[in-house]
């Protein structure tokens, strides 16, 4: 699918790239919500951490898995029939994995029985939800000059990052109106998101076809770099999410209806900082990969030694923010440079792997850090500090690492000099 530079109307292309925006946002809503009221939820139901870390781990799996499968399918049938599986994936998923849950509530079944469906409706969107992100990055970068892509990375990631701020609002907001209708709401809005995409979003080309379109292995050695270092961050950025509702628990000594509300609110201002860094940083200062990436692992570090020494509510929130300061710059920033070392041919293929690794901390995090947890909840944000002190050493040595987006060309000035095949 390589890109033509025929002219669009700049309003179709504002269109669609609203659309999609809109559509990763929801999806940021929901991980927040889903990440705030589970481990309560799993208080309540009986389940340990682990089995809570579990869910999302399955899930994560999944995703990690079956991101490439998606990436290369949107190369083969194009990038909105892969969004539009992805959205219906994530609507099923959700749906069910909420139905379970208040089944385990109203005591309809053992809770073994519960736990499985648990694990087997959110393993739904795992499996399926992947073709949102990793097409809807594609679409944008198939339709965005290279000089212009990190820019525009960090714009999706900060519209996922504006759903994590939101998704506590909402959930606060329509909390009273029980537990789970956050997740009913965010339903809601996908299956909304998915109609408007039907019926508004343009994609006028031909799908490729095999001789087309590349397979991208992972040791290929222009994105190995890329791919280790993102599966490292991912890892680090995943152990606050997941565990810091049952650090607000033990250490904090909150409880369990009292976390849901804490966590929410450091939760919240992890994705305001991630903000801060997507939308004024990156693009103020147009930041190349490169700098991202050494930048992130620095203040992830640190944030993981402050969570670490952490005792209070304060403290705990500040290492939050600066944590998701750090994982707005190195997410993107790993992400912009694996798109920019490869062709236009193999931009789906490279937007599956990079959502694969994104993913796999999430799925890793369970079985390593809660692991630690269980010896001591400091010891898990310890040893991400560790890791993301070797990462910024990694990425000041490696020579693929240092040179992203050191030489790219500068910026285009008008509004229609980079489209799709499609010419849209």
């Amino acid at each position: 699918m390589q890109p033509s530079r025929t002219a669009t109307p700049l309003s179709e292309r504002r269109l669609a790239f609203a659309l999609l925006l809109g559509a990763v946002m929801c999806l940021g809503m929901g991980q927040t919500v889903t990440f705030a009221i589970l481990p309560p939820i799993g208080r309540e139901l009986g389940l340990s951490e682990r089995q809570v870390g579990g869910i999302f781990s399955i899930s994560a799996l999944l995703w990690v898995l079956l991101s490439p499968f998606w990436g290369r399918l949107s190369d083969r049938w194009g990038r909105k029939p892969v969004i539009l599986i992805g959205m219906a994936g994530y609507i099923v998923s959700t749906t069910a994995f909420t139905g379970a849950i208040s089944f385990g509530l109203a005591g309809g079944a053992s809770l073994g029985i519960v736990y499985v469906l648990m694990v087997a409706t959110r393993s739904i969107y795992g499996a399926i939800g992947p073709g949102v992100r990793v097409a809807s990055q594609a679409y944008i970068v198939d339709r965005t000059s290279v000089a212009d892509r990190t820019v525009a990375i960090a714009g999706m990631s900060a519209a996922f990052g504006l759903g994590n701020v939101l998704g506590p609002g909402l959930g606060s907001a329509i909390s009273v109106f029980g537990l789970l209708a956050p997740l009913w709401a965010i339903v809601v809005l996908v299956t909304l998101v998915a109609i408007a995409t039907i019926l508004f979003l343009p994609e006028k080309s031909a799908p490729g076809s095999a001789s087309t379109t590349r397979r991208l292995p992972v040791r290929d050695k222009r994105v190995r770099p890329f791919l280790f270092y993102g599966i490292t961050a991912s890892f680090a950025v995943a152990t606050p999410m997941q565990a810091s509702a049952f650090y607000f628990i033990d250490v904090l000594g909150l409880s369990i209806d009292s976390a849901a509300q804490f966590v929410g609110v450091g939760l919240s201002g992890a994705a305001m900082a991630a903000l801060f860094s997507q939308l004024v940083l990156v693009q103020r200062f147009r930041l190349p990969p490169w700098f991202m990436m050494l930048a992130g692992a620095a203040l992830i570090s640190v944030a993981q030694l402050a969570m670490a020494a952490s005792s209070s509510f304060g403290p705990m929130v500040f290492g939050l923010m600066l944590n998701g300061l750090g994982a707005g710059m190195a997410m993107p920033g790993f992400t912009a440079g694996a798109s920019l070392a490869v062709t236009a041919s193999e931009q789906g293929a490279v937007a599956g792997m990079t959502g694969a690794v994104g993913a796999a901390g999430f799925s890793i995090v369970p079985f390593v850090n809660f692991t630690l947890y269980a010896y001591a909840p400091e010891l898990p944000f310890l040893f991400d500090a560790v890791l993301m002190a070797g990462m910024m050493a990694f990425v000041a040595l490696n020579p693929t690492l240092r040179r992203s987006g050191r030489d790219l060309p500068p910026p285009e000035t008008t509004d229609t000099a980079s489209t799709g095949p499609d010419g849209t």
